[in-house]
């Protein structure tokens, strides 16, 4: 397990075990986050043990693998989810069977992985739930978005990638994007200074299978440095993340901010070359955001 600051962390397995917070079911074997094992009626999450900043977006890539059903028709439950949770519990699970390990959590933002049929349209099916700050449910008045055309996420390992960019969800299977939804995270979550507790839920029923996430890789994307403001009368709004406003101007449509580190608390200011280069604009209601790309 390999740690740099909140920006980044991955994992080739899980052998660090002071990194994660597991509840329920949920254990390390041979390597491996097993969330649940082939049994019935158990419910599991894996939280990382520190908030992480996901407002201004990132990017998680893992393998997961669905198998050794039984129970009800043989055909195996219930699925796993992806989980940004700032619930006001801290470390939390959710109700086993179909809620999946996140149902019944607080003010939290969740990308399931469902391989059972609970009146949702189909068995193999991804989805984004959210309720603001009340409690979300697996049901499809929670569903921000989902899709049942994905592969079969049973019995074969999968890598799935979720991304965030300040503006829209991805979700992604072995490399094709499967779902996207315009989200604004901290209008959907009530965040700490930009942060929230990450990690995953799973859970089964009367029909059940084992779930496991074999690798896990975190990154913070992108860091927002200012808004160009609406028009000539309006001051850019600043919401850095590592970086002090000290001194700005706007002229004629051409943003200069001056920012400070909090290090070295010198003036730098960012040269026309990084705006054009390095920088990603992203429009929000009619303002203009610039983010790093590094």
């Amino acid at each position: 397990m390999t740690v740099y600051g909140q920006k980044s962390f991955s994992t080739g397995t899980f052998q660090n075990l002071e990194s994660y917070k597991l509840m329920g079911s949920a254990k390390i074997v041979n390597d491996d986050l097993q969330l649940t094992d082939s049994e019935e009626w158990v419910s599991a999450a894996c939280w990382y043990h520190k908030k992480v900043l996901v407002q201004y977006g990132f990017e998680t890539e893992f393998q997961f693998k669905i198998d050794k059903h039984g129970g009800w028709q043989g055909k195996g439950a219930d699925g796993i989810a992806f989980v940004i949770s700032n619930d006001p519990k801290g470390f939390n699970i959710g109700d086993l069977g179909e809620g999946i390990g996140y149902q019944g959590l607080s003010n939290c933002l969740v990308i399931e992985f469902d391989t059972f049929d609970n009146q949702e349209g189909g068995d193999n099916h991804i989805s984004i739930h959210n309720n603001g700050q009340s409690k979300v449910s697996r049901f499809n008045n929670h569903s921000l978005a989902i899709n049942h055309k994905i592969p079969e996420l049973q019995n074969t390992v999968r890598k799935a990638k979720i991304t965030y960019d300040f503006q829209y969800i991805r979700v992604y299977i072995d490399g094709i994007l499967y779902l996207k939804k315009e989200v604004h995270l901290e209008k959907k979550v009530k965040l700490s200074q930009g942060k929230a507790y990450i990690g995953f839920t799973a859970s089964t029923a009367g029909a059940y299978s084992r779930h496991r996430i074999l690798n896990w890789k975190w990154t913070r994307k992108k860091k927002i440095l200012a808004a160009l403001p609406e028009s000539n009368n309006e001051s850019p709004r600043f919401i850095a993340t590592n970086y002090k406003p000290i001194h700005h101007s706007y002229r004629q449509h051409n943003f200069h901010p001056f920012l400070s580190t909090k290090t070295t608390k010198k003036y730098l200011p960012i040269p026309s070359a990084w705006r054009q280069e390095n920088r990603t604009e992203i429009k929000r209601k009619n303002r203009l955001y610039y983010t790093s790309n590094c």
